[in-house]
């Protein structure tokens, strides 16, 4: 989309005020954000959207990290968009958490979590699978194992996601052989059969 066109739609949500500045649904702001195909189509929609005055928007805001998140092979536009958000919630953490357990440098999302917690934001459910895997990637064994300690803290022990990546979190460690891994999790399906028999293969222990 051009330039043009993007100042076109500006003009229009401009001139016609009934568009509710608290509800980016309702915008054409929308249908931009979800037809960019590239960062710097998204940089003109993230200009847009200050021009017109809903860049404080919580909503866009988290749609615009995750845009960025998946439009750049970096987390550094993502990262200048969160860090000017007036306001975020947990959603918007995990957004950001999840970038750099994709994309990369994983001790961001370590540092991130950490900070999370500092500034008063409890994680979810959503929150602990993107840390566990970030620390199993750098070989944070400190760090993983105090995450999955607020796992059961925060009573999330019960979650297969988060069961199955503490399982992973052991195949990376070596921790098979000290432990029966497994039997810890409460909660057994097709996703924690699986992530065990890979964390067995991954050892080496194939009987």
């Amino acid at each position: 989309m051009s330039a043009n066109a993007l100042c076109a739609i500006g003009s229009i949500i401009t001139i016609h005020p009934h568009f509710p500045k608290n509800n980016y649904h309702s915008l054409a702001l929308n249908c931009l954000l979800n037809s960019c195909s590239s960062l710097s189509h998204l940089k003109l929609t993230h200009a847009l959207s200050i021009t017109t005055g809903f860049h404080n928007s919580l909503l866009l805001s988290t749609k615009l990290i995750t845009s960025a998140s998946a439009l750049s092979s970096s987390m550094d536009y993502a990262r200048k968009l969160f860090d000017k958000m007036p306001q975020r919630d947990v959603f918007l953490w995990n957004t950001l958490i999840r970038g750099y357990a994709d994309l990369g440098p994983y001790q961001e999302a370590v540092m991130l979590y950490k900070t999370m917690h500092h500034d008063g934001f409890l994680p979810d459910n959503y929150t602990f699978p993107f840390v566990v895997r970030s620390c199993a990637v750098i070989s944070a064994l400190k760090e993983g194992k105090e995450v999955y300690c607020n796992v059961i803290k925060n009573g999330f022990d019960l979650d297969v996601f988060a069961q199955c990546f503490s399982l992973y979190v052991c195949s990376r460690w070596g921790d098979f052989e000290k432990g029966d891994c497994f039997g810890e999790v409460v909660v057994r399906n097709i996703v924690s059969w699986t992530a065990v028999t890979a964390g067995y293969v991954q050892n080496g222990l194939f009987k």
